[in-house]
């Protein structure tokens, strides 16, 4: 299953980056790393120019580092390569979790046209009759009338 962390959740109507899936597979590996670099990534290249937490480190020891500037729980992934996931399967997980984002209900999402547009067909389709007298009596037709009629 994809998507492990749901608080790095990607837009429903954008695909998933690269980043989620090092996100779910350092969740799979216990946490002990952190991602902190962009989601974004596009190469093996940038992904080994990444910067991970430390998530063992203890927080008195975390401290920036005032000549580099960075947190002394930072580590490259030069540093801990042999402890992160390799390339390829960063590479499979990510097309996991693009399956996962191309199932029916996340595609379904997708090509519904905005509820602004649904509710102006929803009151044409009121105002010429298609869904009977009636419904021109509503609430919902009555409030909307009176806007487009002041309004146009």
């Amino acid at each position: 299953m994809a998507l492990l962390d749901k608080s790095h959740l990607y837009d429903k109507l954008k695909e998933p980056f690269v980043g989620h899936a090092i996100v779910d597979l350092l969740i799979k590996r216990g946490r002990k790393y952190e991602f902190v670099g962009s989601f974004s990534i596009e190469s093996q290249e940038e992904y080994e120019s990444s910067k991970f937490i430390d998530n063992t480190v203890p927080e008195e020891d975390s401290d920036i580092d005032p000549w580099t500037g960075e947190s002394g729980n930072m580590r490259s992934y030069a540093d801990i390569k042999d402890e992160l996931p390799s390339w390829e399967e960063v590479l499979a997980e990510h097309q996991d979790n693009l399956r996962e984002y191309a199932e029916y209900a996340g595609k379904r999402a997708r090509v519904y046209p905005d509820w602004r547009d649904q509710l102006d067909m929803l009151y044409k389709d009121i105002d010429s009759g298609k869904l009977g007298a009636e419904a021109k009596t509503s609430q919902f037709y009555s409030t909307i009338k009176q806007i487009k009629d002041s309004n146009q």
